[in-house]
């Protein structure tokens, strides 16, 4: 964890140690996505420190996206289906207990996104457009009630938090690095956060609907 003490505090709250960890050491090499290659992965449950090695993905060909550009379209097909496969396999109650049990679902009420949202509105007005303004605001008042919506959906396996800064490309093919919100919950959810974190605005507009489509077909 970070060695400044108020970071390592709020990395062991999270959790994030604990099931970056254990992705590492009980799931990286169940899943179909391409994910780094662990080495040693532990974790202390009473003192909330972890240990990662991982594979040097710039040592072994892999890179990491422009940020500004996003991941183009044949990426981001590819990331749909990769998507799919994980969501499938881990909707099988029997197969995600055996597999995966340690995975919970991220626990409700978190007021982190509500306070950057708000913090947004205050200092930074300017830069939002009025329909950005507007959900905004619609989160912020009606946030438990919009969780409850997503609880209504089947239950499988997230990823958590695909935006571009988390992820890296093999030879084109999209790579998923940081695991640390792994999490329970609807798997629409880690398709929208994806489409709308990783892809340009432009290809986002343009391609969204299809992308869900490649998601959902079956084959």
């Amino acid at each position: 964890p970070p060695l400044d003490p108020a970071a390592r505090e709020q990395i062991n709250q999270t959790g994030m140690g604990r099931r970056e960890a254990l992705f590492y050491k009980t799931l990286a090499d169940k899943v179909s996505m391409r994910v780094p290659r662990p080495y040693v992965a532990r974790f202390d449950e009473s003192s909330g420190v972890f240990l990662l090695l991982i594979e040097d993905l710039e040592s072994t060909g892999c890179r990491f996206p422009d940020v500004a550009v996003g991941f183009d379209l044949k990426q981001a097909r590819m990331a749909m289906r990769d998507y799919a496969k994980l969501h499938v396999r881990y909707e099988d109650k029997a197969i995600r207990e055996r597999e995966a049990g340690w995975v919970e679902r991220m626990p409700g009420g978190s007021t982190f996104g509500t306070s950057m949202l708000q913090y947004g509105l205050v200092h930074h007005r300017d830069r939002l457009t009025d329909a950005f303004a507007e959900m905004a605001i619609l989160y912020i008042e009606r946030q438990s009630a919009l969780e409850e919506v997503w609880e209504r959906g089947s239950v499988s396996v997230l990823q958590g938090d695909s935006h571009i800064g988390n992820l890296f490309e093999d030879d084109g093919r999209p790579g998923f690095l940081d695991w640390g919100l792994i999490q329970l919950g609807t798997p629409m959810r880690d398709v929208g956060y994806f489409i709308t974190m990783a892809l340009s605005p432009e290809n986002r507009r343009k391609h969204e609907r299809d992308l869900i489509q490649v998601y959902l077909d079956p084959r």
